[in-house]
């Protein structure tokens, strides 16, 4: 069982599935720090995004890593609580993981 209790105000993993956002395209309906083209947005775009709103980057740049650790440990639980979801989008959505952990700040 995947938990799903929010922590210090976050979202739970139901809120997030309802609220999933499945691109047809390789741009994304969000800029992120200047940037729209999904495959080229990198920890440093995430981090610079985060501070615009008015966090610190140190701070901002330890969240990333947090979220990105915990994203990536959660696949595999995700993959068993929902079986039906295809392995090239979970191998996709890991490679995404991936990519942004090992990506320049």
């Amino acid at each position: 069982m995947v938990d799903t209790t929010p922590s210090e105000g976050g979202v739970t993993l139901a809120e997030l599935a309802r609220s999933r956002f499945t691109p047809t395209t390789s741009y994304g309906g969000l800029w992120v720090d200047g940037q729209s083209y999904l495959s080229a947005i990198t920890r440093g775009h995430l981090i610079r995004e985060l501070a615009s709103y008015r966090l610190p980057t140190r701070l901002t740049a330890a969240l990333l890593e947090e979220t990105m650790g915990q994203l990536a440990l959660a696949i595999p639980a995700a993959k068993r609580a929902v079986p039906s979801v295809a392995d090239s989008v979970v191998d996709a959505v890991s490679a995404r993981i991936n990519r942004l952990q090992n990506s320049a700040h």
